[in-house]
């Protein structure tokens, strides 16, 4: 399992990246030189979005410890598609994975029509990078003149699995326009 998510009295969800460690926020203790891990939270205050969160935690929890063996994880578990809060004035989105990829609304494909909406820029911060399918929509997104520009983990860009230096090496001539920045330990280093 990977999600992470917090839903208080039914009303509050509290999401993101983040893993709930005092290393994921402030750096491996007695390692002075660790920072933490680069996460985000967010935190929304509504009931609808919280009633879908809960009954997401509701398909991974089933009867919980009572015996019966029906807890769902992973594609065995029940796949609805988007699914939609209105908080406000602002329709929100809410895509609970994984799917199976013949599923017309697997998140790679929503990633990438969203991707496509793109006129003038793209910004990511992705710890890992690997779906040639991305890697193809931001190729199609630069030629259009979209500006991408890409935060990736060092330790994890050179991975046999990782699109992030192969948008740099196999599409050079190509991407020009592509700026792409990886995060390192120590600083930012800039491949233009």
């Amino acid at each position: 399992m990977h999600h992470k998510f917090l839903v208080i009295d039914e009303h509050t969800v509290v999401t993101g990246s983040a893993n709930f460690t005092s290393s994921g926020f402030h750096g491996d203790a007695g390692r002075k030189q660790t920072r933490g891990n680069v996460n985000h939270l967010l935190r929304f205050s509504d009931a609808g979005l919280a009633k879908l969160f809960k009954a997401e935690f509701q398909r991974l929890w089933g009867d919980g410890p009572g015996g019966d063996q029906d807890s769902q994880f992973g594609l065995g578990k029940e796949a609805p598609g988007i699914q939609i809060a209105q908080i406000g004035s602002t329709r929100v989105e809410v895509l609970f994975a994984p799917h199976p990829k013949r599923h017309k609304q697997h998140g790679l494909q929503q990633i990438g029509g969203w991707l496509s909406t793109a006129q003038q820029g793209i910004d990511m911060a992705l710890f890992v990078f690997s779906a040639q399918s991305l890697a193809n929509q931001l190729e199609e997104s630069v030629n259009k003149g979209v500006k991408v520009r890409l935060l990736a983990d060092p330790s994890f860009a050179s991975r046999s699995f990782s699109e992030v230096l192969d948008l740099d090496k196999e599409h050079r001539k190509r991407l020009k326009k592509m700026s792409m920045l990886l995060f390192l330990p120590r600083g930012e280093a800039s491949i233009d």
